[in-house]
């Protein structure tokens, strides 16, 4: 642009056209834009006409400092005036654009310009927005704000003072608490009028801010009681969260499923009271848990929320509503008991029902589960979880033995935590290298792959899971074997960077609590169990917590492994891995890529599951054919899981064939979805739902990986975990093994489309024969008069 303007600007007073286009083509190569489009659209006039505007835009600080913008946008947005709350919404999407793209220092034409041209991708929507913003009395948003502020404080200010004479504080149920409403955790009634848990941290914020302590005198006791009665709601949210129930009936001395209530006109003893019994609560709770999980191994396999919903399942299922279903609505149960032994039956089931019915309570007087209190608040619960662990010991006490039958050496400290650091990011594979130089193939209860929704709980079974294990061992294991170093079954937790913060924080104590506390570090002082923590970010919480105990693994590497995992899960033809043989016997899984976009594999995939069915359609099974599509960068845990178990409950003969279909757009976090799946054969539920899948041998996996992924760099796609060193059954689709075939629509549109373009038809022709396809039985491949 700066080349072509000095050009341009001569005192010559005519230009040649051919220069004048030359200059037009300098300009539109700079730019690099249709610019009439966005003077059809009004952009430009926009801009001309609100330039004073702009320029407040520009300047005031209401909207060049966030925290003044945010603070505007949000009064707009409470306000009860629409049109206040429709700028809210302009604002917001206009002004960072603005500060962005514009507010910044361009030193050419030619950036600015650019900059112009890139506020608005050619959206009218945008324009619009501007437009309002322009329109509305910028200059004066600041006043208009404060005066919203103004009315809005002495509205609560009002509301409060009511509040002392005739409000109460309503407490979340348990039930809402697991639902995950965050606004029913605490509420404020005022007569008619209720405040939410959000709201009332701010209309008080919005008081104190603005009213002096004179007027404050009158409702400082609400004040003081939201302090408490926030953390009463904490510790019950906590309790109940870590699978704490109580069933008793007093006043503040609820049930779960009965609501607290405490008046505002209460001494304030009333609530200091009831926030000594909560906080007691769930200390108390939190003792019976540790109690419980080293009593009983098999519950260490569950968060006890998990528990709480087995046993509703099981006392529905043994209900007399229900005797006379066949049980094999029970099977729903199955997954979660195949993550203690993957080779459960429904035989095995069948035996878990009925003890469950049979059982006798007083079994568990010789279990020694003390009474941590005298009230025995948590009395039924834990006697509950306790008969659920119980009836499931046999099947962790059955586990085939993790016993590796040979001595190999341990690059592990036993009985202690192992802290490992990699700079990059492929901990998948690492993870493979770690347990092959052990001797050791992993399921699902031995590695834990954290993510955001992954639960302190979570974390504390997979530790007691370790612990378990070696006593479990010992019971096993003569002691000059285990002197002779015999490989330990491996735990290991990874990323606990994508933790949560909170949940980080909770972890770490739980780790200082189980392992590394004195009183505790002295009780395994004889357990041998192996666990360690793979991450790639030195400074996380856990990781400075263990870095005591980090050790350096730089010589291990992945040889044999995972094509030993493959092999020992799936029936492939290993020999070949790029065979495309689909009558081979479940389970097996086959993969589907190409080198191009539009090959038609999805159009392959389903022409394999036609010659699946034709392969079974004389025997007795039942074909089930069920498509997971992962077609957003987050992965919709709830809608997966739908999708997976959308075969239950099917004759135990089924075939269940799964097209697992991958879209461009997912995010690294398919890698970890695809590991569970297809190594740990696993997929747990989460802290957001009570749900889980296990690979059977009746399932086939045909997997369709996209050709290209979006916004991901080449270390990041998930092509590194079918390397070249995991050999997956692959099938490159071509036009050489799937020629893109016409159906007779497309033909007949072909064929009509060569005569008319060979100039042997007219349009009205075409328009006939499209018209007689529609209208009438005539065939469309007929023959009219050529063109003469």
């Amino acid at each position: 642009m700066e080349r072509v303007r000095p050009k341009v600007a001569r005192t010559e007073k005519d230009i040649s056209i051919a220069e004048a286009s030359q200059y037009y083509d300098a300009c539109a190569e700079c730019v690099g834009k249709d610019v009439s489009s966005y003077a059809k659209i009004g952009f430009f006039d926009v801009l001309i006409r609100c330039e004073n505007e702009l320029k407040i835009l520009a300047r005031d600080s209401d909207f060049t400092n966030n925290t003044e913008f945010e603070r505007v946008v949000h009064a707009l947005k409470e306000s009860n005036h629409q049109g206040l709350q429709q700028l809210a919404h302009s604002l917001k999407c206009v002004n960072p654009v603005m500060q962005q793209r514009l507010w910044c220092r361009l030193d050419t034409m030619t950036n600015l310009i650019k900059a112009i041209l890139s506020l608005c991708p050619n959206e009218e929507n945008f324009v619009q927005m501007l437009k309002d913003c322009c329109d509305a009395n910028l200059k004066n948003i600041s006043s208009l704000v404060k005066e919203e502020d103004k009315v809005r404080t002495e509205k609560s200010l009002e509301q409060l003072k009511e509040a002392v004479t005739y409000g109460r504080w309503q407490f979340g149920s348990c039930e809402d608490i697991l639902q995950g409403k965050k606004n029913h955790e605490l509420v404020l009634e005022i007569t008619t009028i209720v405040w939410h848990y959000d709201e009332i941290g701010k209309n008080i914020d919005r008081i104190l801010f603005e009213i002096d302590g004179k007027e404050l005198k009158g409702i400082e006791v609400v004040i003081k009681q939201f302090g408490e009665c926030k953390e009463i709601s904490a510790f019950q949210v906590e309790l109940w969260k870590k699978g704490g129930r109580i069933y008793n009936h007093n006043n503040y001395d609820s049930s779960d499923n009965e609501v607290l209530y405490l008046s505002v006109n209460s001494q304030m003893s009333t609530f200091t009271t009831c926030k000594d019994l909560w906080q007691q609560r769930l200390s108390q709770w939190k003792e019976h848990a540790f109690q419980l999980r080293e009593k009983f191994p098999a519950l260490n396999y569950f968060r006890f929320n998990e528990i709480h919903s087995l046993i509703y399942q099981i006392d529905t299922f043994l209900s007399p509503k229900c005797l006379g279903r066949s049980l094999q609505a029970a099977k729903s149960i199955k997954p979660f008991l195949q993550k203690i032994n993957c080779q459960v039956t429904d035989k095995d089931i069948d035996k878990i029902l009925q003890d469950w019915r049979y059982f006798n309570c007083d079994i568990l007087k010789s279990y020694d589960l003390y009474n941590i209190s005298d009230r025995e608040d948590f009395k039924e619960c834990r006697d509950a979880i306790a008969r659920f662990g119980l009836i499931l010991q046999p099947l962790w006490a059955c586990l085939p033995s993790d016993r590796v039958e040979r001595p190999c050496p341990i690059l592990l400290n036993v009985g202690k935590p192992n802290l490992i650091l990699y700079p990059h990011k492929s901990l998948l594979l690492k993870v493979f290298g770690l347990f092959e130089s052990h001797e050791y193939i992993p399921r699902a209860e031995h590695i834990l792959i954290c993510n955001e929704h992954t639960a302190e709980e979570d974390v504390t079974c997979l530790i007691f899971r370790a612990i378990s294990s070696d006593k479990r061992m010992q019971t096993e294991t003569t002691n000059m074997e285990m002197d002779n170093g015999f490989v330990k079954p491996l735990y290991c937790l990874m990323y606990p960077e994508k933790l949560a913060p909170e949940t980080l924080d909770q972890v770490c104590k739980s780790v200082h609590s189980i392992l590394l506390d004195d009183v505790q570090s002295e009780k395994l002082k004889h357990c041998c169990y192996m666990f360690a923590v793979m991450s790639c970010e030195r400074d996380n919480l856990l990781c400075k917590l263990l870095e005591p105990f980090c050790v350096s693994l730089s010589n291990i590497s992945l040889r044999t492994l995972p094509n030993k995992v493959l092999s020992r899960f799936y029936r492939n033809n290993w020999a070949n891995p790029q065979s495309h043989s689909i009558d081979t016997e479940p389970p097996w899984i086959q993969l589907y890529t190409s080198k191009q976009v539009g090959m038609g594999k999805s159009t392959l995939i389903q022409r394999d599951i036609e010659k699946i069915r034709k392969i079974h359609e004389n025997s007795t099974k039942t074909i089930k054919e069920i498509c997971v599509a992962f077609n957003s960068k987050d992965i919709d845990w709830i809608q997966i899981m739908d999708n997976l178990w959308s075969y239950h409950p099917c004759p135990e003969d089924s075939l269940i064939i799964y097209h697992l279909n991958i879209s461009s757009c997912v995010s690294v976090q398919i890698n970890d979805f695809l590991f569970e799946l297809l190594f740990l054969q696993h997929i747990d539920s989460n802290s957001q739902i009570s749900q889980c899948f296990h690979v059977n041998s009746n399932m086939i996996f045909l997997i369709e990986i996209p050709s290209t992924l979006d916004n991901l760099s080449p270390n990041e796609m998930f092509f590194n975990l079918f390397s070249r060193v995991i050999q997956f059954p692959n099938v490159e689709v071509s036009n050489l093994n799937n020629s893109f075939e016409f159906g007779m629509d497309a033909q007949y549109t072909i064929k009509w489309m060569q005569q008319y373009f060979e100039g042997n038809l007219e349009f009205s022709y075409i328009f006939f024969a499209f018209f007689l396809t529609k209208t009438t039985c005539i065939h469309p491949d007929v023959h009219f008069k050529k063109k003469s």
